[in-house]
C-alpha cells in the first residue's frame, strides 16, 4: 500500500510549475520543432573561412542551444515528477533525439575550429570584435585539438553517446520499476521503504529494526543485480572507448582534461584522505561507544547521536538557509528569498517521482531544485546544498553570454558545501536551541564522513572500475562487490561489514552517473568550500559583507569564462597542493572535538 501524497494534494507554492515556461504541450512541441528547423538549417561548412562567418555560425549556434534548454528544462520537470509517466517519457525521447542533433552540429563547429592553425584563430580574434566574447571557448578547443577525432568520428560519438551508456536504464530501474518491501516501524506503523526514505529509516535508534531495513533494501537491490552490473559495464565501457578514441590515456585522464584539471588534483585528493584516516575512525568508534554496541555494523552509520532527530518543517528550513548567507551581502541574501518563493523547488516526495536531490542548473530558465523533504536536519542540508548549485547557476547566467553559462562542473560542488558551512555557523552562533545544535553538529559530522571521506572512496572505486575495463575486463557483480569491499576495509576499518554492504554499488548512483568522474568533485568542493567559508566569516562584522565575499561573488558569475583551477586561485584556493585537503580533515577532527563537549550531560 502507497502511503505517498499525491500532486494535487500539494500547494501550488511547492510544487513546480512547466507551464511557466511553455502554457501547453502544443507550445512546446512547436518549440520543440523550430529547434529542430534550426538545427537543420545551421549551416556548419568553412565556417572559418573568415572571423564574420565563424562569428555568425557560433552566434546563431548558441542562440539555439538556448532554445533547445528551454524545450529541454520543461521535458525534463515532467519526467522528474512522475517517472512512469509515458507521454514525459516520449518528450524526454524527442529531447534526447534534438540534443543529439545539436550535438552533433556542436562537434562540427568545434571540429572545423580545432582544424584550423591556431595562430590563425588568434588572429582572428585580434582582428574581429564579434568574435572577443568566444575568446576563451576558442582558446579551449584549440589546447584540446590534439585530442579530437577525425570530424566523422567525432560525429559518431556525439550521435550515439546519449544512447550508448547505461545511466538512463539504471536511473529507470531504481526509480520507476523497482518495489522496495513494507515494515513494521518500532512505534506500530506500516512504512513503504523508498530510495528516499531510507536513510531517515537507518537513523532510527531501535537497532533490529535498522538491521531488517538494511537487508531487505539490499536483498531487494540484489534481485536485480545483474541487470544493475550490466549498466555500470555499459556506462564505463563507453567512456573508456571515447578516451580511446580521442587519444587519451584513460578515461580519467580525459574527464580531467575537458576542464583542464591536472590528474594530480586526483591523486593529491586520495593520497591525503586515504593517509588521515584518524578522524574518521576516532568519529565511528565514539559512534560505536555512543551507541552502546560491541562492533558497529553497517546499519549503525546513519544513525544519529542525538536521542531523537529535531524536526525542521520547509518554511523553516527556508528561513533558516536565507538567514545563514547574510555574510554572502543583502543583494545575495534577497536574490534566494526571491528564488524560493517564485517556483523553484518541487518540495515533497510523491509516487514516482525521482529519487533523491538534484537541481538544473539552466542558463535560459530559472534553475529547479528537486527535493524529498522529510522535515528533518538532514533534508534541511539537503535544501541549503541545492540552494547553493541554484544561486549559482542564477547569478552566472544574469551575469555571462550563454557561451560561458554552464559552469565547469569541477567547481559545481563548492557554492552548495559554502551554503551548507554558512548554515551550521548561523543555526551555532545565532539560533538559542541546545537540541538543535546538537543535531545540527551531529549531521555536519556526517557531511564530512560522506563527502570527505565516502565520495573519496567512491572515487578510488570509480578509478578501479574504470581501470578494469580499460584492460579488458567486465565490470560484473561479483567484480563491483570486491571493489566495494575493498574500500570498505581500507576507509572504515572500524566497522565489521556484512555480506549485503558488497552491494552498496548498486544504490550508489555516484557511480553510474551521465558524467565520468563527478564523485571525486565533491570531496574537492567540500574541502575549497570550507575554505572559503573561514575567509569570508573572517572579515563578516555581523552587517556589512566583506572583500572575500565580494570576490567569492564574482567567482559564482564568472561562469565557466575561466578554467576551473584559475577561479579558484583568484579566491585563494589552491586545489593542486595538500592544504585545503589537509585543512578539512582538520576541521573534522575540530567539529568532533566541539560536539563531544556539547554532547557531555
Amino acid at each position: 500500500m502507497s502511503h505517498f501524497q499525491t500532486r494535487e494534494h500539494i500547494a501550488d507554492q511547492h510544487k513546480w510549475n512547466p507551464e511557466a515556461i511553455f502554457h501547453d504541450e502544443k507550445t512546446w512541441e512547436r518549440a520543440a520543432d523550430r529547434v529542430q528547423s534550426r538545427l537543420t538549417d545551421l549551416c556548419t561548412d568553412d565556417i572559418t573561412r573568415n572571423p564574420a562567418t565563424l562569428a555568425e555560425t557560433l552566434d546563431t549556434f548558441f542562440d539555439i542551444k538556448a532554445e533547445f534548454e528551454r524545450v529541454d528544462v520543461y521535458a525534463t520537470l515532467h519526467s522528474l515528477i512522475d517517472t512512469t509517466d509515458e507521454r514525459a517519457q516520449e518528450r524526454s525521447g524527442r529531447v534526447d533525439d534534438l540534443r543529439s542533433t545539436l550535438e552533433t552540429n556542436r562537434s562540427s563547429i568545434e571540429t572545423a575550429i580545432q582544424r584550423t592553425n591556431a595562430e590563425r584563430i588568434e588572429t582572428m580574434l585580434a582582428e574581429s570584435e564579434a568574435l572577443s566574447q568566444y575568446g576563451q571557448y576558442l582558446c579551449n578547443l584549440t589546447c584540446q585539438a590534439e585530442h579530437t577525432a577525425d570530424a566523422a568520428a567525432e560525429a559518431v560519438i556525439s550521435t550515439l553517446t546519449p544512447v550508448l551508456g547505461g545511466n538512463q536504464t539504471y536511473e529507470t530501474l531504481l526509480n520507476a520499476d523497482l518495489s522496495f518491501p513494507s515494515l513494521e516501524k518500532p512505534n506500530g506503523e506500516q512504512v513503504d521503504i523508498t530510495l528516499n526514505n531510507r536513510e531517515t529509516l537507518l537513523r532510527s535508534h531501535d537497532r533490529p529494526f535498522r538491521q531488517t531495513v538494511h537487508e531487505q533494501f539490499y536483498d531487494t537491490l540484489n534481485e536485480y543485480r545483474h541487470t544493475i552490473a550490466a549498466t555500470f559495464d555499459k556506462h564505463v565501457e563507453t567512456a573508456v572507448r571515447t578516451a580511446d578514441i580521442r587519444g587519451y590515456d584513460s578515461s580519467l585522464a580525459a574527464a580531467l582534461a575537458a576542464e583542464n584539471v591536472p590528474a594530480e588534483v586526483y591523486k593529491t585528493l586520495i593520497e591525503v584522505i586515504s593517509t588521515n584516516l584518524d578522524p574518521l575512525h576516532e568519529h565511528l568508534q565514539y559512534k560505536r561507544k555512543r551507541l552502546g554496541v560491541d562492533v558497529l555494523r553497517p546499519w549503525d552509520l546513519n544513525v544519529r547521536l542525538v536521542a531523537e532527530d529535531a524536526t525542521v518543517p520547509y518554511e523553516r528550513a527556508k528561513e533558516l538557509v536565507v538567514e545563514a548567507v547574510a555574510p554572502l551581502g543583502e543583494a545575495y541574501q534577497s536574490r534566494l528569498a526571491r528564488g524560493f518563493e517564485s517556483g523553484w523547488v518541487d518540495v515533497y516526495e510523491t509516487s514516482s517521482k525521482i529519487a533523491g536531490a538534484g537541481t538544473i542548473p539552466a542558463y535560459s530558465t530559472e534553475p529547479y531544485i528537486f527535493l524529498n523533504y522529510q522535515n528533518d536536519v538532514n533534508w534541511l542540508f539537503g535544501l541549503a546544498h541545492e540552494a547553493g548549485h541554484a544561486m549559482h547557476a542564477a547569478l552566472t547566467s544574469e551575469t555571462q553570454p550563454i557561451v560561458y553559462g554552464e559552469f565547469d562542473w569541477f567547481i559545481s560542488e563548492v557554492p552548495s558545501t559554502v551554503m551548507e558551512a554558512l548554515l551550521v555557523h548561523h543555526i551555532l552562533e545565532t539560533v538559542e536551541d541546545t537540541a538543535l545544535h546538537r543535531t545540527v553538529l551531529d549531521m555536519w559530522l556526517e557531511r564530512f564522513r560522506d563527502l570527505l571521506y565516502r565520495r573519496t572512496r567512491y572515487a578510488i572505486c570509480e578509478q578501479q572500475m574504470h581501470s578494469h575495463v580499460g584492460d579488458g575486463g567486465q565490470l560484473t557483480p561479483d567484480r563491483l562487490d570486491q571493489f566495494i569491499t575493498d574500500g570498505w576495509a581500507r576507509i572504515n576499518a572500524p566497522v565489521s561489514v556484512d555480506e549485503r554492504i558488497a552491494g552498496e554499488w548498486m544504490q550508489a548512483k555516484y557511480l553510474n552517473m551521465w558524467m565520468p568522474f563527478y564523485v571525486y568533485q565533491y570531496a574537492t568542493g567540500f574541502s575549497a568550500a570550507l575554505s572559503l567559508v573561514t575567509a569570508i566569516r573572517e572579515e563578516w562584522d555581523g552587517g556589512s559583507s566583506g572583500e572575500m565575499a565580494s570576490r567569492y561573488l564574482h567567482f559564482l558569475r564568472s561562469g565557466s569564462s575561466e578554467y576551473p583551477l584559475a577561479l579558484l586561485s583568484e579566491i585563494g584556493v589552491d586545489l593542486r597542493s595538500k592544504k585545503p585537503f589537509e585543512q578539512a580533515v582538520n576541521a573534522y577532527h575540530d567539529a568532533l572535538a566541539e560536539y563531544t563537549v556539547l554532547d557531555q550531560p
